[in-house]
Parts: structure tokens; C-alpha cells; sequence
């Protein structure tokens, strides 16, 4: 009989390891419960068809020893052979491999019925299939949670995976139409892939072939599916392609692929001016900097990183050519095991398969790069074993999808593709307005010469958890050195688990024997392991063009990036056409676009300060191991039992810090080495949103967003000269950064820097042994950087006209706020947040200060004793971060810890009183901004209730932004029955976040905004979101876009349209839904402030 373990795993494994072109699947149970089901279809379709076949006496395994040749490649040939084979082998047992005859295929019942109807009745057959209604939960077929779209997908893939074998291919059709599942384009392409490819095999006659291939398009003609669409809009290879084509040319002999309209513009009314003028595009590259060749060598450089998927800052040899071995036999042996253990079990997941999908090189090269990695850290940190697992199975799927893209051609099509966009970026030419325009052009063009399109299945993090814990089992075991303590040698584990106690739950961790930590220590292998996908590329970024294709040059980047928590709601962008989100892309690009260099002065100045040990001054941190084995607890027998909790509070405190001046210590370690690593090359930074709009830079170890120090480590590798205002800019922004004239006008920030000039030159010249009037600013670092560049310029022999690489900063006032107030149209609000011109800027930090102490005073006259005490306590520094983040939500108890965190850094304030003061200093804070921005607590109010109305229909809270991105919340719980049920919403976590995060994607619109009309002007631009980086010669011009983008985004009715969509999507009967649809309406009324009046305020951004 059949082995049925063998076939499901059969069908899984060309499932896996076969033209993945599905959605990604974030939930395990949609992707056990697609493929449970097929399987089971599938394998009772073989039962019925053996039962027409004779009887079988003899056992798959049986008829392994058939063939004259039991070498090892003839038995992998035979465990593939096919039913019929297998049954014309039991017939004849004296018949060998290399005799057997293949038999002509059996020709099943397919959808396309040979008989004498006609054309257009089998045509309407096949038709009507696709318009019937999909109902499976009234069949109780699929769980509940199963989405039909994701059916379709599976079974398309499926379908791919099949082209050769014409019997199961027509099976799985069949298993469609049962089934009720509507085809799409994915679906008619494997059709006529599959037709393509069994013509002339003897499968039907070529008048039923043409038949077959006619009624197919005539079916796609009444679903409105075109075979231009077909061929663009799938994700096909090369041959696919052709063999789709051949089938098409055999019915119409002239056809050619018509050109794809494409939307080269983004939509949205406030995009209306953006392309009316369009200027010369250029390059953002100084086009002396980097030869065409230079270039073409990057891109390559590029792509074999991502194929090496590590990127390493010294050259390290494998450990020891014995653990290779032992990894090797382990791997063999396991997996062996495992296809037994499996073979006797019903459960749907099939792990062999993904065992199988590499070779064992590379599973044992993957192990032996986490084993390097792992006594890295020995001594110092104990990695978390779950985490360990999961970045194991990581390796494992990178790993696959690069060599899938390598045997496809993919790797090579898409370097040859992207040297052509290459000379465009050096030497923008051409029609396209930006860089997704001319990517697209290209793609259009080369298509079916250069086809670069695969969707990847991303697998679910259980598998990848399963993968990677085969792996490190095979690690464990495996794993040994031999010690000889002086009368016996005995074998041990090179590593070893423990647990560790945190709050109420115990967490697995790895730990390296402490012999091999010495060794490695005195071998002094010190070395860095870092993903490609987390360091900056050496060539130009990929445009995105869609959801799916952007960043990195051969690796998959998120479009959009989410919480990694197990019960996050993730919303899929896929059925939005893409063109919708062009404005999204094209802010993408035009940010990941700028290239970059390091300062390499700056750098050589950090070096030496960690190198050194660090300086607590300068947030440099020192090296201290996160465990102080040295310090046990100090408890005696005549200590109370208040006495030893508060030595054990005191012991847990000291540990804690410890661990945090580790885990900073190990961030300086990683960026500080990388920036070394890059000190004489340009690299670009390819960018993705969060979840609200906000943008980032994905590689986390070397970019512009982070501290103080690891700001001042880029700068921008085009240079421009200063002109006539560059070096003033310059001079100011290096006082912006002392934050000692934050309260003087520009004109008086500029005299005080020209009467610093000595100590700025002194701070430039001798960091570490002059004066150090660098150390005492608000930003050191940056105000190192900004003086090492005032050195420069001074010793230029025209200021003018020397070239400045040096990006110069433009904040918001409380940018939150200033969207509020915005918002609101709150004439008082936004004076306090320099929406309004004035002499001076408006500091309103100080405004409410002074509420707070005028609240202290009248509280300590009426005998408050924590009133009392706070006197002379009330500094800007003490409530500045409470104030900052009240408009992004913070709590009561994060207020209290900030407050608490600042009055522990004053000398001989009462340790006893830190609560206390924190707590009252909170509940000031919070009624001082109620009292000045009443719009904003009304707005702030409204959000909440309508989250709370959303929340209590079990829905997730989304909302779509001015620049047209949509936004859902993921914050969710799970069900009764995880399982079952699906993710329900946090209605905590929904409620207290709305108000933060709508505003977060206000200045993320504000903020695309000003980037795309910046890249129209030629401006260099980078963000950290609310503050606008660009050389110092382009200040005044991006003030000018800054300035107008902010009122066209506020000129827009936000709050309007934000009511109007919640009223859209989550109000299905009015009189059901009638107090939802009241708290939804009664937007908040706004007040007489001019918006305009933002245009001339010198202190909106300075």
C-alpha cells in the first residue's frame, strides 16, 4: 500500500520548497488548517483511485529493495516514483529502476469536459464557479478563523507546485470547484503554465489541448481578466513566462504583451502641486564622487552580502574541524529520527520538510555560526533559549529564500536590472519624477527579459521555533569538549541551560561552559557577528514600488514593521492597489535615497573615550558584567525582616543597574564598531514605517536615529557649498545644541556663537585635554561635530564656497502639541507653541512651569507639607519629559517614574520623598496643560471615547492618514480558546493609545510632506521625525516647505474625515449602532485661530 506519511510530506514538502508566491502567513492555525484540509482531500482521492487498481501486497518500504541498484541516489529516485509506478513495480518485482516503462498518464475527469457542448457553455460552467458565494462555515469545512483569500493562495501554490504531474494537477482543480474556491489571475496562470508544459506528452490530443487552452480564455474574458494583466500582474520566473507565452502563441500565433498603463503619480489633494513644475532631477550623489563602474561594483558588493546573510568586522575561522563533524553526523542522525518519530504521528506539521530544504552544509554552517555567537556572549549575558530558537529557524528561512531566488535567476536578474537603475541615480535622465517612477519604467520595460517577481511565504514563527530547537538539540548533544581534572578525562556539554526566575515567570536561558569562555578569551577571537539585514547597504537602496518589493536589494523588508508580540493584529496591505500608497513609497525613497558617510573625526574622538573605559559625562558607558558574583547579600541573623527586604531590595537594584550599563555598553560596542567597519565608505539607510505612519531606518545598529553620540557619528555624503547663509546656520545650529540661548532670538543666538568662537575652535582642536566647552552642552557630541566643521570653514580660504557636508537641524516647539493646538484652531495653544510669529520663541516648558509653581505656593501657604518641601525643586529639567509626552499619552505612572528619575539626579534631595513629590508633581503637570490647552484635552477626550465605542464591538481601532496610509492598532488579547477564536482587541492598550498615535501620524503626513517637496527642489533631506536634517546652504528653502506642508496637511478637515470613516467602517445599522454613531459625530468644535499665520513664524522649526 501507499505510505500515506510519506506522500503528505511528499505534497507539504513541494508545497514549502516549490514557487512560494502566497501572502505571508502570520497565524499558524490559517496554514495548518489550509494544508490538514487539502492533504486530506488529496489523500482521499488516492484511496478511491487505488481502490480501481488491483490489490498491493507488497509495502512501500518493500519496494525499496526492487532495484538492482540499492545505491542511495536510486533509492531517493524511487521514494519519488508516482502510484502508477509503484503499482507496475508490485506487478513485476523481477522489474529494476532502469527498466521500468512509464505508462501513459491516466487521463482524469477534468473541469473542462470533453463533450459536445459548446464553447461558451463550459466557458459559462467554469463561470459560475467562480460567482458562487463562498459559505464554509455553514459547511464546517474551514475553522472560522480560515479566510477564503488565504485558500486560494494555498491552492495556487499548490498548483505551481504540480506542473509536471498532469493527474494531480487536474485533482486539485477539481478540489477548487468542490470546494467553491474562486480563481484569480495566480490561478489561470497555472493553468496555462501547466498546459504549456504538458503539451506534447501525451496527455490528451493536441485538438483537446487547444480546446482546453481556448475555454481557458474565454473563462478569463467573462471574468474581466486580461492576458497582459496575467503576465504583469503575477509573480512568475523566467520559464513560467515562456511557457505561458508558447501556450498563448499556439492560439494566437502574433500575440504580444501589451505595455502595462502605469500610475506614475501619487494621489491626494495635498499632493495637487507637487508635479505641476517639474524640475531637473539631481542625483544625490556628487557625480565626481563614484564612477559608473564604482557603482556596478556595489550593487554586486551588495548582493553577495545578502547571499552571505552575516556581515563580520574581523575574519574569523571555523572553531574546530571536530564540532563540524559532530554537527554534521548529529544533523544526519536527528533527522532521521525525526522522519520515523514522524511517520507514526497525525498531526499536520511536517518537519522533516523543512530539514530538507537546504543542504546539510548549510544547516551545520548555520549552527556553527550561532555556536561562535553564543560563547560570545559567555560570561557576560545568558541568552533567552526561546529567542534563540526563533533567530535559529530566522537563519534557516533567509537562508532558503536567498538560494530560491539563486536557482530562479532572480539574484542575477535583479543585479542586472538594478545596474540600470544605477546610471539613473548617478545621472537622473529621463521622464520619471523619482526614483519608484523610473524602478517601475525599468521593471515595465525588462519584465519578461530580466523577471525579478517571487512573493515569499514568510513561515510561522511556531515553525521556525520547531526548526530552531531540532537545531540547538543537535547543538547540545553534540556539542562536547574533553577535560582532564588530573585522574580522569570525561566528556562534557559545551553548553548547558539554566532558569532564571523573572516576576511570575521562569525563563530558559543558555549558558556556555566556563572552560570554553577562558579559551576563547586567550585565543582572543573577539568578533562580531551582525546580519546583513541589519547594516546599512553599500549601494543604493531598492525603490519600493509596493507593499512587497523596496529596501534591500535581495532581501524581504516589512513594509510596514510591528510589535513582535504573540497577540498582535497585523493589517494585510495587500488587496490595496498599490497606487494608492505611491505617496508612502516615493517618501520612502526619497529618504532611504540620501547617502551617507562617517565623521570619521568625531568617531577617532569616541574611540578613544570607550576604548578608555567610557565617560558617564558624555554617556559613554564602561564595560561592567551584568552579574556581580562578588557582591552576595549582606543579611545577619540580628537584621529584622525590614532590614533584609531592604537589603534585598538594595541587592536587586544594584543588579538591575548592572544589567542596563551592560546592555548600553553592548549598543556602543555594535554601532561604535560598525561605524568603524564604514568609516571609508558611503552607505545608504533603507527605510519602512511603524504601524502608525512613522518612519524608520531599518538597519538598528548605524544610523542617524539614536543618542546624542551616535547622531553625531553621520553625516551627509554629497556635499554642498555653504553660500551666503550657510555659515551662520552653521554657527547657530552648534549654540541650538547647547540649549544655552534656547530662549533668545536667532539674531542674538548668532553674536553669542561669534563670541565663542575661541571655545568652539579650542573644543575642535584639543577635545579631550582643552577646555571641554563642548562636554557642558545639552548635546555634546553633536556640538563636538558642529565645532570640528566651524574649524573647517574658518580655515577655508572663501567660507562661500566651501563644501559642507554637515547636516544642520530644524525642531519642532512641542511638535505634538502643535498639532493639537492645530487641531483645535486654539489661538492660546498655539502662541505657547511658536504657531504664532514672535520676537522671540515662546518656551512653553517655562509657561507651565510657572502654573506649577503657582499651584505649589498656594498649596504650601495652606499647610501641604510635599508643597513645602518641593520648594526651589520646580526646574525645567524636572518636568520637561513629563510635559513632552503628556500629549503622546503617558500615564499617571509613567509621569510619576519620569519625575522621579530627574529628582534622584539632585543633590540632597530626600530619598523618602521621591514618590510623594513625583506624585504630586504629576497630577500638576497634568491639570497646568489641561488648563492651557483646553482644545487639546477636549480632542484628547474624544479620540479616547471613540476607541472605547470601537473597543466595545470587538473591533480593532484603524484609521487612515492625510498622506492616505492605513493604520490599525495591534495591541490585542487572546480568546478563551486561542485556537478557535480570533485575537480580540486590548481594549486598555486601544483606549490609552488612540490619542498618541493619531497624533504620531499627523507629523509622520507632516513630515512625507516636506520630504517629497524638498526631493522636488533638490534639497538633501533626512528626519528624526519632528526634526529635519539638511546642509546648511538649504535651511531657509526647507523652512519654506516645513512651514507651507504643515498648513495644507492642517487646512485639511481631519477631524471630519477622521468621524466620517469611523462612522463608514464601524456603523452598520444606524439604529443598532445609534450610540456608537452619536459619540462619532459629536466631533469637537474648533476655535478662531489663522492658520496661515504659521508661514511667517520664524520659531514654528528653528
Amino acid at each position: 500500500m501507499f505510505n500515506r506519511s510519506k506522500t503528505c510530506t511528499e505534497c507539504l514538502k513541494r508545497f514549502v520548497l516549490v514557487n512560494n508566491q502566497c501572502k505571508t502567513y502570520r497565524s499558524t492555525t490559517n496554514y495548518s488548517s489550509v494544508i490538514r484540509y487539502i492533504l486530506k482531500r488529496h489523500e482521499k482521492w488516492l484511496r478511491e483511485e487505488r481502490k480501481k487498481e488491483k490489490p498491493c501486497k507488497n509495502s512501500y518500504s518493500e519496494l525499496m529493495n526492487i532495484t538492482s541498484d540499492n545505491s542511495t541516489k536510486t533509492k531517493i529516485k524511487i521514494q519519488q516514483l508516482k502510484p502508477n509506478d509503484i503499482k507496475a513495480f508490485a506487478q513485476n518485482p523481477s522489474m529494476t529502476y532502469q527498466d521500468k516503462i512509464y505508462n501513459k498518464f491516466p487521463k482524469p475527469p477534468f473541469f473542462l469536459n470533453n463533450n459536445n457542448n459548446s464553447k461558451e457553455e463550459e466557458s459559462k460552467k467554469l463561470s459560475k464557479n467562480n460567482t458562487q458565494t463562498n459559505n464554509y462555515r455553514k459547511k464546517s469545512i474551514w475553522p472560522e478563523i480560515l479566510k477564503v483569500q488565504d485558500v486560494v493562495l494555498v491552492y495556487n501554490d499548490l498548483l505551481f507546485a504540480y506542473p509536471h504531474n498532469w493527474t494531480i494537477f487536474c485533482k486539485l482543480i477539481k478540489l477548487m470547484m468542490a470546494d467553491k474556491i474562486s480563481f484569480n489571475l495566480q490561478t489561470y496562470a497555472a493553468l496555462l503554465n501547466c498546459l504549456g508544459i504538458v503539451k506534447g506528452k501525451k496527455v490528451m490530443s493536441i485538438q483537446d489541448w487547444k480546446k482546453q487552452v481556448t475555454l481557458v480564455f474565454n473563462t478569463m474574458e467573462r471574468e474581466n481578466y486580461s492576458l497582459g494583466d496575467l503576465l504583469r500582474q503575477t509573480n512568475l520566473n523566467s520559464q513560467q513566462i515562456n511557457n505561458i507565452l508558447s501556450t498563448i502563441r499556439e492560439v494566437f500565433p502574433n500575440y504580444e504583451i501589451p505595455p502595462e498603463r502605469i500610475f506614475l503619480k501619487s494621489e491626494g489633494t495635498l499632493l495637487d502641486d507637487l508635479y505641476k513644475t517639474q524640475n531637473k532631477l539631481e542625483s544625490p550623489l556628487n557625480t565626481d564622487s563614484m564612477s559608473f563602474n564604482k557603482l556596478y561594483s556595489l550593487i554586486e558588493e551588495q548582493s553577495f552580502l545578502e547571499k552571505k546573510s552575516k556581515i563580520y568586522n574581523e575574519d574569523l575561522e571555523m572553531l574546530k574541524k571536530k564540532w563540524k563533524v559532530d554537527m554534521w553526523e548529529g544533523f544526519c542522525q536527528s533527522l532521521k529520527s525525526e522522519k520515523i518519530l514522524n511517520a507514526k504521528r497525525t498531526r499536520s506539521f511536517f518537519l522533516p520538510v523543512y530539514l530538507e530544504c537546504l543542504s546539510v552544509n548549510e544547516y551545520v554552517k548555520i549552527m556553527m555560526d550561532t555556536v561562535t555567537n553564543l560563547i560570545g556572549y559567555s560570561g557576560n549575558y545568558n541568552p533567552n533559549m526561546t529567542t534563540t530558537l526563533i533567530e535559529l529557524g530566522n537563519e534557516v528561512y533567509n537562508r532558503f529564500q536567498i538560494i530560491k531566488k539563486e536557482k530562479s535567476d532572480i539574484v542575477k536578474n535583479t543585479v542586472h536590472l538594478f545596474k540600470k537603475y544605477g546610471e539613473w541615480y548617478k545621472n537622473p535622465k529621463g521622464p520619471a519624477f523619482n526614483s519608484r517612477q523610473q524602478w517601475q519604467m525599468l521593471l515595465e520595460e525588462y519584465s519578461h527579459k530580466y523577471p525579478i517577481g517571487m512573493l515569499e511565504v514568510d513561515w510561522p514563527v511556531k515553525i521556525k521555533k520547531e526548526i530552531g530547537k531540532f537545531l540547538f538539540n543537535v547543538i547540545l548533544q553534540k556539542l562536547t569538549i574533553v577535560v582532564n581534572n588530573g585522574s580522569m578525562e570525561r566528556t562534557i556539554p559545551v553548553f548547558y541551560t539554566i532558569m532564571r526566575q523573572e516576576k511570575e515567570k521562569s525563563l530558559e536561558e543558555i549558558k556556555c561552559h566556563p572552560i570554553i569562555s577562558k579559551l576563547y578569551q586567550q585565543c582572543n577571537l573577539d568578533h562580531l557577528y551582525i546580519p546583513a539585514k541589519e547594516c546599512p547597504m553599500v549601494c543604493p537602496p531598492k525603490p519600493w514600488k509596493s507593499v512587497t518589493d523596496g529596501g534591500y536589494l535581495l532581501s524581504t523588508s516589512d513594509f510596514v514593521r510591528v510589535p513582535k508580540e504573540p497577540n498582535s493584529q497585523i493589517l494585510d496591505f495587500k488587496p490595496i492597489n498599490s497606487h494608492q500608497l505611491y505617496v508612502t513609497f516615493d517618501a520612502l525613497n526619497t529618504l532611504q535615497n540620501t547617502p551617507w558617510i562617517v565623521n570619521k573625526e568625531v568617531l577617532d574622538v569616541a574611540l578613544e573615550v570607550f576604548q578608555n573605559g567610557g565617560d558617564d559625562e558624555l554617556d559613554v558607558p564602561s564595560f561592567v558584567t551584568p552579574v556581580n558574583n562578588h557582591n552576595p547579600l549582606n543579611i545577619t541573623s540580628e537584621m529584622s525582616q525590614e532590614e533584609r527586604f531592604e537589603e534585598y531590595k538594595k541587592k536587586k537594584s544594584s543588579a538591575m543597574e548592572r544589567q542596563n550599563q551592560y546592555a548600553l555598553w553592548c549598543e556602543a560596542l555594535y554601532k561604535l564598531s560598525l561605524a568603524n567597519h564604514y568609516r571609508n565608505r558611503i552607505f545608504w539607510l533603507p527605510h519602512n514605517y511603524d504601524f502608525r505612519g512613522r518612519v524608520y531606518p531599518i538597519p538598528p545598529h548605524l544610523s542617524h536615529i539614536g543618542g546624542d553620540l551616535f547622531r553625531s557619528l553621520l553625516i551627509f555624503a554629497k556635499g554642498k557649498p555653504l553660500g551666503p547663509k550657510g555659515f551662520d546656520w552653521l554657527k547657530t545650529h552648534v549654540i541650538n545644541l547647547t540649549g544655552i540661548k534656547k530662549k533668545e532670538s536667532l539674531a542674538d543666538r548668532l553674536k553669542y556663537a561669534n563670541e565663542m568662537l575661541p571655545e568652539i575652535l579650542d573644543s575642535a582642536e584639543k577635545p579631550l585635554t582643552g577646555n571641554k566647552w563642548w562636554v557642558k552642552s545639552e548635546e555634546p557630541w553633536q556640538t563636538l561635530a558642529a565645532c570640528m566643521e566651524i574649524k573647517k570653514v574658518l580655515k577655508h580660504s572663501n567660507p562661500e564656497e566651501y563644501v559642507s557636508h554637515f547636516p544642520v537641524h530644524q525642531d519642532g516647539s512641542c511638535n505634538g502639541l502643535q498639532h493639537y493646538a492645530a487641531l483645535g484652531r486654539d489661538y492660546a495653544g498655539a502662541k505657547s507653541v511658536n504657531l504664532t510669529p514672535s520676537q522671540v520663541p515662546q518656551d512653553v516648558y517655562s509657561s507651565i512651569i510657572e502654573i506649577i509653581e503657582e499651584m505649589r505656593a498656594k498649596d504650601a501657604e495652606n499647610g501641604l507639607k510635599i508643597a513645602q518641601k518641593l520648594e526651589g525643586y520646580i526646574k525645567r529639567k524636572v518636568v520637561k519629559q513629563t510635559i513632552m509626552t503628556t500629549v503622546y499619552g503617558v500615564t499617571r505612572y509613567g509621569a510619576i517614574r519620569q519625575i522621579i528619575k530627574q529628582l534622584e539626579d539632585i543633590p540632597n534631595f530626600p530619598q523618602k520623598d521621591l514618590w510623594p513629590a513625583a506624585t504630586y508633581l504629576s497630577e500638576k503637570t497634568f491639570l497646568s496643560i489641561q488648563k492651557m490647552f483646553t482644545s487639546a484635552k477636549t480632542i484628547q477626550d474624544w479620540f479616547i471615547e471613540c476607541a472605547g465605542v470601537i473597543c466595545n464591538q470587538k473591533n480593532f481601532v484603524q484609521w487612515i492618514t492625510p498622506i492616505g496610509l492605513l493604520v490599525m492598532q495591534p495591541y490585542g488579547k487572546p480568546g478563551k480558546n486561542p485556537i478557535a477564536e480570533p485575537v480580540k482587541p486590548n481594549q486598555r492598550k486601544q483606549k490609552n493609545a488612540f490619542p498618541p498615535n493619531f497624533i504620531h501620524s499627523l507629523d509622520s503626513s507632516h513630515m512625507v510632506l516636506t520630504a517629497l517637496h524638498c526631493e522636488q527642489s533638490n534639497l538633501t533631506f533626512a528626519s528624526i521625525h519632528d526634526c529635519y536634517w539638511t546642509h546648511a546652504c538649504t535651511v531657509d528653502e526647507m523652512n519654506k516647505y516645513c512651514r507651507r506642508q504643515f498648513v495644507a496637511l492642517h487646512s485639511q478637515p481631519i477631524l471630519k474625515d477622521l468621524s466620517d470613516f469611523f462612522v463608514d467602517v464601524y456603523v452598520k445599522d444606524e439604529k443598532k449602532d445609534a450610540e456608537a454613531l452619536k459619540v462619532f459625530k459629536r466631533v469637537p468644535q474648533t476655535g478662531d485661530f489663522d492658520l496661515n499665520s504659521v508661514i511667517d513664524s520664524v520659531y514654528f522649526f528653528s
